[in-house]
């Protein structure tokens, strides 16, 4: 799991939004710790005093499993960055692997106290290594309260990188089925992304190899979450 540009955009815009409606820090739900994989030359081209954020002591090995060299630079401490962004992050997985997680089986249904309690939720890559992943997408979804964002991120082309590669129709019949409207969806590949327009989100493709889907969505109705129809099969009900 990482944050990558696409992610900081996603979350700048989401920074924008919701700071001329609400007061700061944003609650914030991360599902796993992702590890910033943005230099910091080109963090502190885009945020101010980034020099204040703490940084991993494990950078070497981190750099080492993503295949990145040592010039890339420092990595940095996610939660010391996303406070640094007026984020107030709590994050969940199935081991302290940081020792700062809440223990949360995503396979499971959430907790009450999750439930329509975050601002922004964030997934930077963590649902397609659930086996359960209805349940855990329905876990992602009823966290976020009214007015509130989704940032999420699947491997729309990456076989065996987890149980499972998300469609777009998966996102479009999801979320829109469940409140949510469709901000962003776009295809990323090689550092290239794809923005998908309308139009095309629930048309045949043949992405790349080794490509993942992003996805921004708006809570904007909250009704309680219903298992999606693929919109090709809803005529037939």
């Amino acid at each position: 799991m990482a944050i990558g540009k696409t992610h900081l955009d996603m979350l700048d815009f989401v920074r924008r939004e919701i700071s001329l409606k609400s007061a700061w820090p944003l609650n914030t739900l991360c599902l796993s710790v992702p590890d910033i994989l943005v230099s910091t030359q080109d963090l502190g081209a885009r945020y101010s005093n980034i020099s204040a954020v703490l940084t991993r002591s494990d950078t070497d090995q981190i750099l080492t499993y993503h295949g990145l060299g040592s010039s890339f630079g420092v990595i940095l401490d996610t939660r010391s960055f996303f406070e640094h962004l007026g984020l107030s992050p709590t994050f969940i997985d199935v081991k302290r692997h940081r020792g700062y997680e809440q223990l949360v089986d995503l396979n499971e249904h959430f907790p009450e106290r999750y439930n329509r309690s975050y601002d922004l939720v964030l997934d930077s890559g963590t649902l397609e290594h659930c086996f359960n992943v209805g349940v855990a997408f329905r876990n992602m979804c009823d966290a976020v309260r009214l007015g509130g964002f989704l940032i999420t991120t699947a491997p729309i082309s990456m076989v065996n990188h987890g149980f499972y590669n998300f469609c777009p129709t998966l996102y479009v019949d999801g979320l829109t089925d469940n409140g949510f409207e469709i901000v962003f969806l776009g295809i990323a590949s090689k550092n290239q992304v794809i923005r998908l327009e309308p139009s095309s989100w629930l048309s045949r493709m043949n992405p790349p190899t080794e490509s993942v889907l992003h996805c921004l969505a708006k809570r904007v109705d909250s009704k309680e979450f219903t298992w999606p129809t693929q919109t090709k099969y809803k005529g037939l009900l």
